[in-house]
């Protein structure tokens, strides 16, 4: 009776988490999401799932690791070799004033990236 009961548990609070997500995201889980989802009924199948998504992660993480840190090591440099060639634009003759503009959008875009990928290696240290 007792595994009866956490087997209706999980599938109530599964489902539950399921309708909260897509409330709080305003965005609908995929097909192929949910029917994975909906496997789940007990804590073990709950349990199986969480260290298939962890394995599935960190051999995607093991594989792309040497890309990773090859971007990081380029990112620092090139932010700062724009953001020089941004200041030196303006004083240019004839393309100051557009090529400080874009090189500024290309440092804001290598930034953006740069903090992604803190967040990313961050969320994996944890």
């Amino acid at each position: 009776m007792a595994d009866e009961d956490a087997h209706q548990d999980v599938a109530v609070l599964w489902e539950r988490a399921i309708v909260e997500y897509t409330k709080e995201t305003d965005r609908e889980l995929s097909a192929s999401v949910l029917a994975t989802f909906r496997k789940v009924h007990s804590p073990e199948d709950l349990l199986r799932h969480i260290e298939k998504s962890e394995q599935d992660f960190g051999s995607f993480r093991n594989k792309h690791s040497s890309l990773w840190r090859a971007l990081g090591r380029f990112v620092a440099p090139l932010t700062t070799t724009l953001n020089m060639a941004g200041t030196l634009g303006p004083v240019a003759d004839g393309f100051g004033a557009p090529a400080s503009a874009a090189i500024g959008a290309c440092v804001y875009l290598v930034q953006v990236g740069d903090f992604f990928a803190y967040r990313l290696r961050e969320n994996q240290n944890h």
